[in-house]
């Protein structure tokens, strides 16, 4: 994909109701989960364009409660796990928009990986090519 790394800031052990919104957020707050963990990204493209991207794995107590975690977090609109500080990238603002998303569960796993352009114009196809990967990364 001819990426380079900028950046990569991880954060571990997250409160899952605290670091969501909406749906997402009420289901987690009657569904608490084991585990969140979260890694930011920033890349540069072989054109110069910068994409920011996140990956979050969510550890549910049962696979059940995984999968119903990723029916309501694939559904657009219900809410999100929202990316931690963004600002500790220099990229402050940036705002993830769920049109670049990828997901996946492995048993009680659910894994969420989304991107947005930071600087420049790389298509939708390659942010979601971006997503496609970071979503295939082993667990923190």
């Amino acid at each position: 994909m001819a990426l380079r790394q900028l950046e990569r800031k991880v954060k571990d052990d997250l409160r899952c109701a605290v670091q969501s919104f909406g749906q997402v957020q009420q289901f987690f707050i009657t569904h608490p989960c084991k585990k969140l963990s979260q890694v930011v990204y920033a890349f540069e493209d072989a054109n110069g364009n910068d994409i920011v991207g996140t990956v979050m794995w969510v550890t549910m107590p049962s696979a059940d409660d995984a999968e119903q975690l990723r029916q309501l977090e694939d559904t657009y609109g219900t809410g999100d796990v929202t990316p931690f500080i963004t600002e500790i990238l220099g990229v402050a603002g940036i705002k993830f928009t769920g049109q670049h998303y990828r997901s996946r569960r492995d048993g009680p796993l659910f894994v969420i990986s989304e991107t947005e352009p930071l600087h420049g114009r790389p298509s939708d196809e390659f942010l979601l090519d971006v997503a496609t990967v970071l979503d295939v990364l082993p667990p923190l």
